[in-house]
């Protein structure tokens, strides 16, 4: 009848064992799936700031260029408006400012 009584005892050990088992593998799964979350969300924090990052550059390059073309234009027109003075433009006007001050 002991051997029985260990028998039954045994067995219902083993099946506390399983059970153990099982929570232990959810257990494990669950951490698996977590690593992979954190390690998506670490990929995609990186996509983002990479993106951020090209088109932060891609701003400055056209704030570049359009302050570039704005210089130039200006640079134009006064040059155009220089080489449009003639020398009679210029003495009275010289004359005028000589004589104000």
């Amino acid at each position: 009848m002991s051997s029985l009584a260990q028998a039954v005892e045994d067995e219902k050990k083993e099946q506390w064992r399983v059970e153990g088992r099982s929570m232990l593998f959810d257990a494990k799964r669950n951490n698996v799936a977590m690593l992979l979350e954190t390690n998506y969300r670490e990929r995609l924090h990186m996509v983002t700031n990479e993106v951020k990052r090209r088109l932060d550059y891609q701003i400055a390059l056209q704030n570049l260029h359009r302050r570039m073309e704005q210089e130039h234009m200006i640079n134009w027109v006064e040059k155009s408006v220089i080489g449009s003075i003639t020398p009679q433009q210029v003495s009275p006007f010289f004359y005028l400012r000589a004589g104000a001050g």
